[in-house]
């Protein structure tokens, strides 16, 4: 009998460390598991750890798929119990979660600051590193400057500066907006009633800070990308409180078809906008200037005083240099010396007009064969073309503007499009409209 205890006593000994080896295996085991970016609506998760210590998912409970990490780490819901694991000997164990775990995850937003203007709207952006549908929070320091909706709708309400605080469960980030009555909200289309800018309406100041604005969206389009020049063309026209008078331009940086070194009068071939006097130490050459935008000066080819702006090619040339491309500055229609048609293929608009590739961003030349006009489609929707120009006409379809056509005035209007794929090369956060 006492044999037989003894022989029991090592038996019961053996089990207990067979049950303590397998307990501690499992822990080794789970302490090894770090599997990251669960979502799942049941409450167990699989996963299978090989030979290597090497782990995956399985949402079937059937299928063990080896991954390539060998260290992961669970994010589970908190209504999730069960973790089943099987181990590299095929053994199945099930963990029990802890309720007071929390998930770790990260986020980020598509953008950290933002300008709006007084009763303007910008929509927060977020990509989550994790695949749960987990929802987020918005908080505005200061409701008197801007406020924003549950759905994360930014709305300018006075000129100031105040933060939104972007929350998704524990973690927190801010959104710098500045509120500035020195724009106005984009409006669906071209607001002709607005008034033509007067001279000196505004301060140095004011220029640097529309000339940071105007930066601002370009680069959220994309700087050097199709998006970046339409921003800089919707900018001016659409944001602008003031309209831009068309001038017939005085001469040109370059000595392209002859015109005489001038600058800024007609053209403004610079960074920014041309609204103060602090601008002329960017002034080369003038003739009979200089004088920003707005302020009377002699145009040459009119005869006559008129307001300083664009003309078209000048207005076209400003765009894309702003938008980050070099063009030089040269100017319209088909010729045999450079000109901004030569910036990509031409192709009559009529054999592109109803297709895909006529993208917002082309340019258009104007009717005619030799062209002589120059203008950049910076809008589509609803078979409606929006196209960024300066024209000289009189009355309100005078000077730089976003002039809505359709399909038959466009075709009166325009011979060539300018595809400009192959310049541009990328086409950077690009929207055929500029409101949803």
């Amino acid at each position: 009998m006492k044999k037989k205890g003894i022989i029991l006593f090592f038996i019961i000994v053996l089990i207990i460390g067979l049950l303590m080896s397998v307990l501690f295996g499992f822990k080794k085991y789970m302490e090894e598991i770090t599997i990251k970016k669960v979502d799942y609506e049941e409450d167990y998760v699989i996963l299978k750890l090989n030979k290597n210590g090497q782990c995956a998912i399985d949402e079937t409970k059937s299928n063990w798929i080896e991954t390539d990490k060998k260290m992961c780490k669970i994010y589970l819901e908190k209504n999730q119990k069960n973790v089943y694991v099987r181990n590299k000997m095929g053994r199945i164990f099930t963990y029990k979660v802890n309720e007071s775990d929390k998930p770790i995850l990260d986020f980020s937003l598509s953008y950290d600051k933002t300008y709006l203007a007084v009763g303007g709207v910008d929509s927060i952006k977020y990509t989550l590193d994790d695949l749960r549908s987990l929802s987020a929070s918005y908080k505005s320091e200061d409701e008197q400057i801007a406020n924003v909706s549950s759905e994360g709708v930014i709305t300018g309400i006075s000129p100031g500066k105040t933060n939104i605080i972007v929350t998704i469960l524990d973690i927190s980030k801010k959104i710098e907006v500045e509120v500035s009555n020195l724009i106005i909200p984009a409006p669906s289309e071209f607001d002709y009633n607005k008034e033509y800018l007067t001279c000196n309406k505004y301060t140095a100041e004011d220029n640097d800070k529309l000339d940071e604005i105007l930066k601002y969206r370009v680069n959220r389009g994309g700087e050097s990308t199709r998006a970046g020049a339409i921003e800089a063309a919707r900018f001016i026209t659409l944001e602008m409180p003031y309209r831009f008078s068309y001038f017939s331009e005085n001469g040109r940086l370059g000595n392209y078809g002859g015109a005489p070194l001038v600058d800024g009068e007609g053209r403004y071939y610079h960074q920014g906008l041309y609204l103060h006097e602090s601008r002329f130490v960017q002034i080369e050459k003038s003739m009979y200037g200089p004088m920003p935008w707005g302020c009377m000066l002699y145009s040459s080819p009119s005869g006559g005083m008129r307001k300083n702006g664009f003309d078209c090619s000048g207005f076209i040339s400003w765009v894309l240099y702003n938008g980050g491309y070099d063009v030089e500055d040269v100017g319209a229609g088909v010729s045999s010396y450079k000109d901004l048609t030569d910036l990509g293929h031409l192709i009559k608009l009529s054999d592109s007009l109803n297709d895909d590739s006529l993208k917002v961003g082309d340019l258009l030349s104007g009717k005619g064969i030799e062209g002589g006009h120059i203008a950049m489609l910076a809008g589509k929707k609803d078979g409606y073309f929006y196209v960024a120009e300066s024209l000289w006409h009189g009355g309100k379809d005078n000077g730089a503007q976003l002039r809505k056509y359709d399909s038959n005035t466009i075709l009166n209007s325009f011979y060539w499009r300018v595809d400009m794929s192959d310049y541009y090369k990328l086409d950077g956060n690009l929207t055929d409209f500029w409101k949803n």
